[in-house]
């Protein structure tokens, strides 16, 4: 009787066996918490956040970039674009961290002046909403990236970074795919930020006003490949399925904490014009 018993179980599992399918990749996998999948993507948005330490209302809006972090998450990019007078240095008062960058200067430049817009301000993928300029104020932020952020992605961002802790050169590789074929010329610019630097904020909600500690969030340090970035594609045309792959090498500075430093990239327009310089997908990476 234990034999006969044997004897089927022994049956059973080789049926079972031999039914079972077995599943090779590529498989469905969860998104990856930084740096991009090979197998899904998902539109991820960027959101600049134009500041500077001196103006007071600012803090309000890096609340609410916080928030919409927290929200959504790494479909999310925030930067933190430190520009205009609010943003110099004000050393009798205690405002002698700077944060000012060229890059800055240039989007200053090509955007602004931002003294003459206001502050706070921001981009949501540089999109021109309202078919004149990007600028949103900070109210108008929630809507437009909710308006957007769920969209299928028109292409699909990986990066890779290698530290080197004794050059403190990072190594970076960013690899690219166009996921629909789309009109204009395209370029691939890759910044780096900082999260969690500590200095002084003018907050005019506070009492004193001037925040000697003040946590400074996703600060733009510099640009990898210039401002505006590489091209990508030419002749007008971006073609579904095209794919591409840059390496850099950037050397950080020393007052900056690699722990706390991302690099971000992002695929936007090449045309001349500020309406012309759409985000299309943008990706971010812990340096180490």
């Amino acid at each position: 009787m234990k034999k006969n018993i044997s004897i089927l179980i022994l049956l059973a599992v080789v049926f079972l066996l031999t039914e079972c399918d077995i599943v090779e990749k590529p498989y469905k996998e969860s998104l990856s918490s930084e740096g991009g999948t090979d197998t899904i993507s998902v539109r991820k948005v960027l959101l600049e956040d134009f500041t500077g330490h001196k103006c007071g209302n600012c803090p309000r809006a890096h609340e609410i970039s916080q928030n919409l972090s927290n929200i959504y998450g790494k479909k999310l990019v925030v930067m933190a674009v430190h520009l205009s007078s609010f943003a110099k240095l004000d050393l009798g008062n205690g405002y002698v961290t700077d944060y000012r960058t060229p890059v800055g200067q240039e989007i200053d430049v090509t955007f602004g002046p931002f003294d003459a817009l206001g502050l706070p301000k921001g981009f949501v993928n540089r999109k021109a909403f309202d078919n004149v300029h990007p600028a949103l104020d900070k109210d108008d932020w929630s809507s437009k990236i909710a308006s957007i952020i769920n969209t299928p992605p028109d292409a699909s961002l990986k990066i890779t970074n290698q530290y080197n802790e004794s050059t403190r050169q990072v190594n970076i590789k960013v690899e690219g795919k166009f996921l629909k074929t789309l009109v204009g010329d395209y370029k691939l610019a890759v910044y780096i930020t900082e999260d969690s630097c500590i200095s002084m904020q003018k907050d005019y909600s506070k009492t004193p006003e001037n925040i000697p500690n003040y946590v400074h969030r996703h600060v733009l340090r510099g640009a990898v490949n210039s401002t505006w970035g590489d091209e990508i594609n030419t002749g007008g045309i971006a073609n579904a399925g095209t794919t591409f792959s840059k390496n850099y090498t950037y050397t950080l500075n020393t007052a900056w904490k690699p722990e706390h430093c991302y690099i971000v990239a992002f695929i936007n327009k090449a045309g001349s014009l500020v309406t012309e310089k759409e985000v299309i997908q943008v990706e971010e990476k812990k340096i180490k």
